[in-house]
């Protein structure tokens, strides 16, 4: 026990929804926040909303916006934080999720006078003056572990690299956090400070008997696309866990919580290609002692050049039956603003093995990006249409949203193409944000708000219309099911016959 332990309640706040019920996922990030904490000597309490009361959900209004905040009430969260307390951490994770954190921040502020508050995640990163109108006493810019412990064990907050509050707040850009350069001194996420119970229903029930749980196996990227708000958090470091502490985990989760499912976190999965293949071969093994009862998938997609024919190989023996491939759009012009290189043969190629190796393919496309004509639009459908045909089974189309923080942002508010320039619209937190298939964020001489939303919706539709092959396969997935079922109890029937 540390001489001078303190007691943080980490808080994973509601959901902030346009529906009335969404997904359970479970908070990695404070899960891996509190084993550092605990290590190092300190007392943690977890508070995962919507964890702890998946299906409680109440209507709130933002601007005018009618929205659902799913997970525990606020009013139950403070009954919940320990009296005992002597920091308080939320994790605002999305720039969506803010009005719950301000809404939260204040309420604890009135009932917990003189204790501290810090907001953290990928929101107070990005849009800290905005995070400290919540309230909060401090924000911490970037990765949380190495500043948390720097507070907990009394450090004065103006020396330590990452935490901004109102004194410091004209250096909050680049003022980020010392981060932790071996990913294996952080020990693994300790689920058993949260109703994992919860989960594992809520998780069996939405996914029809595959429990899922989140891993990371690196933090941050090495490329720079405009769009993406990963250099907020992580300023394009890029450092990964060795293969056994990723493994570490991954047993862990199957053999205590019985795991059946992996969902890879990370922004970039194959940056490094020699470690990404390792793993992979790892997964392999594991999906043959369980003889097919474990699958993966990497939820922000996988890096298009590292992918090959050999690599494919090992993804599809390791037991991945989706990729998410970030191709974003068919014209090379535009791909070059996205500051992003892609081998269009190369991905033809990719789609085409897939298909082969039976493994489903999805798509990211993005439309209205600055420089996008009506031209360029109808060379990036070709494109994907193209696509379509070599066995490519879905497209996530996308309006371009410029998030604050990003190189897109900076350049659009610098050539005047933002819609509005005001906090709530900027930030997404109105009626005219995501949650609205009809917000659109930046016009230019190319196009305006009507235009964009055109193209959104045929874009939605052109491409996601079901091929004559893909219509064939639906027919026949009733048929193959039964197949694998039978052929699967015949194969455990001769295991356990004896031999002649």
């Amino acid at each position: 026990m540390a001489h001078n332990q303190k007691h943080l309640t980490l808080i994973s706040p509601p959901l902030c929804s346009k529906n009335q019920s969404s997904s359970t996922h479970i908070s990695l990030a404070a899960a891996c926040l509190a084993s550092f904490v605990k290590k190092h000597g300190h007392q943690v309490t977890v508070i995962d909303a919507l964890v702890e009361q998946p299906c409680c959900w109440r209507t709130f209004a933002d601007n005018g916006a009618a929205l659902y905040q799913i997970g525990m009430p606020l009013d139950d969260i403070l009954k919940t934080i320990p009296r005992t307390t002597d920091y308080i951490g939320i994790s605002v994770p999305f720039n969506s999720n803010a009005p719950v954190a301000h809404d939260l921040t204040k309420k604890i502020k009135e009932m917990f006078r003189g204790i501290p508050v810090i907001l953290g995640g990928s929101y107070p990163s990005s849009l800290p003056e905005e995070a400290l109108q919540s309230g909060a006493d401090y924000l911490i810019k970037g990765e949380g572990e190495i500043p948390l412990r720097a507070l907990l064990n009394g450090e004065n907050p103006a020396r330590i690299k990452g935490v901004i509050s109102k004194t410091n707040l004209d250096t909050a850009q680049e003022n980020f956090a010392e981060y932790v350069g071996n990913l294996d001194d952080i020990p693994l996420p300790d689920y058993d400070l949260i109703p994992i119970n919860n989960y594992i229903l809520s998780s069996i029930s939405e996914s029809k008997g595959t429990l899922s749980f989140p891993v990371i196996t690196s933090r941050g990227c090495p490329n720079a696309c405009t769009f993406c708000i990963n250099r907020a958090v992580y300023n394009r470091t890029w450092r990964s866990r060795s293969v056994e502490n990723v493994l570490d985990e991954i047993h862990l989760l199957m053999e205590k919580y019985r795991a059946t499912r992996i969902v890879f976190l990370d922004d970039n999965l194959l940056a490094d290609k020699q470690h990404a293949s390792r793993l992979l071969e790892e997964l392999g093994e594991i999906k043959k002692k369980r003889e097919g009862n474990f699958s993966w998938y990497a939820f922000c997609g996988l890096h298009l050049e590292a992918l090959d024919v050999p690599l494919l190989e090992k993804i599809r023996d390791s037991g991945c039956r989706r990729l998410l491939l970030p191709i974003e759009h068919g014209d090379p012009a535009i791909l070059k603003a996205m500051n992003r290189t892609t081998d269009f043969n190369k991905v033809k190629t990719i789609i085409k093995t897939c298909a082969k190796f039976g493994i489903m393919t999805v798509a990211d496309c993005i439309v209205g990006f600055p420089g996008e004509t009506k031209k360029s639009f109808s060379q990036s459908m070709r494109f994907f249409c193209t696509l379509k045909k070599l066995g490519l089974e879905k497209v996530n189309v996308y309006k371009t949203k410029p998030f604050p923080a990003t190189a897109l942002y900076d350049y659009c508010k610098k050539e005047r193409l933002l819609l509005r320039d005001d906090a709530p619209h900027t930030y997404y937190l109105t009626h005219t944000n995501p949650f609205n298939n009809n917000w659109v964020g930046i016009t230019t001489k190319d196009f305006d708000a009507h235009e964009v939303h055109r193209r959104y919706l045929y874009a939605s539709r052109r491409l996601n219309t079901p091929t004559f092959s893909q219509k064939v396969r639906a027919r026949l997935a009733p048929y193959k099911r039964k197949y694998l079922k039978i052929a699967g109890y015949l194969n455990r029937k001769n295991k356990g016959a004896p031999k002649t």
